[in-house]
């Protein structure tokens, strides 16, 4: 089984290093933070990428920070978000 974890800051980021995970989950809330992804990317290691609720711009810049910073295209897997809804309606929940 292989772990991996996300990191929210840069220092973060080196400490996760240091424990040689060799894969990286990035938050859709970092998905504009370049120097967050370059950093990332440097490593060379497999990225997931979590779009939440990015536009698809976000996305393409996302992706193109990373592969112009040391990520090939084969290294990265995106998680995309589909549904917008976060909660269910009131006539499926139950009330006891």
């Amino acid at each position: 089984m292989n772990l991996f974890s996300t990191a929210f800051d840069l220092e973060s980021i080196d400490y996760l290093h240091s424990l040689n995970i060799g894969l990286w989950k990035i938050p859709s809330g970092e998905i504009t933070n370049y120097p967050y992804l370059k950093k990332i990317a440097g490593f060379g290691e497999p990225v997931i990428l979590s779009t939440g609720m990015c536009g698809l711009d976000d996305i393409e810049a996302a992706l193109k920070v990373l592969t112009t910073n040391g990520l090939s295209k084969d290294q990265i897997t995106i998680v995309a978000k589909i549904s917008v809804k976060i909660f269910a309606d009131y006539k499926y929940l139950r009330y006891f």
